[in-house]
């Protein structure tokens, strides 16, 4: 009788476990393309549901930017890019388009502005200025020593594009800021992810070596079919970006493509799936 009670408990613990998917396990949180041979899907869709409309939020809010105060109305809200952060979006009447965390700062701009290469653009020293300034703005105890600066010149238009990316040592985060000034000065485009939510303790957290075994294990048993369809098939990971999880805690999304390939008479033939997997809890360690 023992013995039957234990083998019961036994294989119940066993189900129990069977249908538990830990946390530290990576998830796909984002897929570009299709394989027919391979069995994927979006386990985190956080970051491409649809958005929400919160009764909770403000209708209406007064927005300063750049030197013009909006009355703008509320639209809905979403969750940003590879973070736990929630963007309210309001829009203004003449077009311009805010988002606004859940602690009132401004994460997101764009001005419904054409650009148009005027003929003596503003010149880069200038360009720079103007965006450290419109960071400081928002942002004013922000130290931009600590970001890598990105900078690109647009001759289509005359238009800067910035990124301000922190790193921890050689560890890319997601703590940074995108933007683009217009040929004639202006902000068109601002966006700030994770901004100092990306404490420099959390790169000794990190396991790279261990999140690198659990992703190509993942990939192995994704494309476990179509190893027989293809001569062969790859993984790129091209990218281990440290962010935060919902709990302020470290966390790790992986940019990876899978390339499938089959050779006729000497001639490869390839196509590719972009995938993004998110690691959290022990993932990362």
């Amino acid at each position: 009788m023992k013995k039957g009670f234990c083998l019961v408990l036994t294989v119940l613990i066993i189900a129990v476990l069977a249908g538990c998917t830990p946390k530290y396990l990576p998830q796909i949180c984002g897929i570009t393309g299709t394989e027919s041979s391979m069995t994927a899907e979006v386990e985190f869709d956080r970051w491409i549901s649809v958005p929400l409309i919160l009764e909770t939020q403000e209708k209406t809010k007064t927005v300063d930017f750049d030197g013009n105060t909006y009355e703008c109305a509320y639209k809905e809200s979403s969750y940003m890019r590879f973070t736990p952060s929630l963007k309210h979006t309001y829009n203004a009447e003449t077009g311009e388009e805010f988002g606004i965390d859940s602690a009132g700062k401004l994460i997101y701009f764009v001005s419904p502005e054409t650009l148009v290469k005027p003929e003596e653009p503003i010149a880069e020293d200038a360009a720079i200025a103007k965006a450290k300034e419109t960071i400081k703005a928002h942002y004013p105890d922000i130290d931009l020593s600590a970001y890598k600066e990105s900078i690109y010149f647009s001759e289509a238009d005359g238009s800067y594009s910035f990124s301000y990316i922190k790193y921890l040592g050689e560890q890319i985060t997601f703590d940074h800021f995108e933007m683009r000034i217009s040929g004639t000065g202006k902000v068109v485009i601002f966006a700030a992810y994770l901004i100092g939510k990306v404490r420099t303790e959390m790169a000794d957290t990190i396991n790279l070596q261990n999140v690198k075994k659990r992703l190509y294990a993942k990939c192995d048993a994704l494309t476990s079919k179509s190893k027989k369809s293809y001569d062969k098939v790859y993984y790129d990971d091209y990218s281990y970006i440290l962010t935060v999880d919902e709990d302020g805690n470290p966390a790790m999304v992986v940019l990876t493509t899978m390339v499938f390939q089959n050779t006729f008479d000497q001639l490869a033939s390839t196509h590719e799936v972009d995938i993004q997997f998110y690691f959290t809890g022990e993932g990362v360690k």
